[in-house]
């Protein structure tokens, strides 16, 4: 993978449906904790999907700093946003997301940044979901839709308000209808649009993802700069 540029903003996405993620070499570069967490889910689809995700993201990290991925070494702050605990290290912001068989993991220099990725299926009360987490003029661009346009419109929204609220660091404590995205889901992907706040005085920009079928994803990124955005895919190597 080449090199980080300051201005680039790097989307790499990977399969997590590996069967052998638990088993392979690579599951050693995990930290005692990681691989407890790993072992410790009750399903084994969720097992190998959270072993292969922390190893595409230690792998990743590793190949951009020049470390060992195992020598990686991470804090987090109050509510679970993690960065590199090493201050020798470059000053690296990323984020990962999974969902179903995919992750995806952004990363850039200097500013905050968070993503989403959402395996897209049946919402049994989209309307109720809307009514407490959207904010009301999401809700009535939303239900302007078609039928069929409207759940690729609320994927669009939630993915775009997770991904802010992940760059932001904060969690939850941040209302997801305190703020406005755009929710177009036909918004060309990678085009960069405004979060609408009422309360933060910072500026933040989002923008879909180019994900696979079945699939919404979305970026954001804290201040208004250009940022040139570039997608790769990762894939788990067969052996060592």
């Amino acid at each position: 993978m080449p090199p980080l540029n300051p201005d680039e903003l790097r989307i790499v996405i990977a399969r997590t449906d590996l069967h052998d993620a638990c088993s392979h070499p690579l599951f050693s570069t995990l930290n005692p904790e990681e691989q407890a967490r790993a072992l410790a889910f009750r399903f084994e689809e969720h097992r190998r999907r959270y072993a292969a995700s922390h190893i595409f993201l230690r792998g990743l990290i590793a190949q951009l700093v020049g470390s060992a991925a195992k020598d990686l070494t991470f804090k987090a702050n109050s509510h679970g946003k993690p960065a590199l605990a090493d201050p020798s290290q470059p000053d690296l912001r990323f984020n990962l997301s999974h969902s179903g068989d995919f992750a995806i993991c952004v990363l850039g220099y200097r500013r905050e940044t968070g993503a989403d990725i959402e395996r897209m299926r049946s919402i049994e009360d989209p309307t109720g979901i809307m009514a407490s987490h959207f904010s009301p003029p999401e809700i009535a661009r939303i239900l302007e839709l078609g039928s069929a346009e409207r759940d690729a419109a609320f994927f669009a929204c939630w993915t775009r308000k997770e991904a802010y609220i992940k760059a932001r660091g904060l969690g939850l404590s941040i209302p997801l209808n305190s703020f406005e995205v755009d929710v177009d889901p036909f918004a060309p992907a990678g085009e960069f649009r405004p979060v609408f706040e009422r309360e933060h005085a910072g500026a933040w920009i989002c923008a879909n993802l180019d994900v696979p079928h079945g699939y919404a994803g979305a970026v954001a990124i804290e201040g208004l700069t250009p940022v040139t955005l570039t997608m790769f895919e990762w894939a788990l190597p067969a052996k060592l």
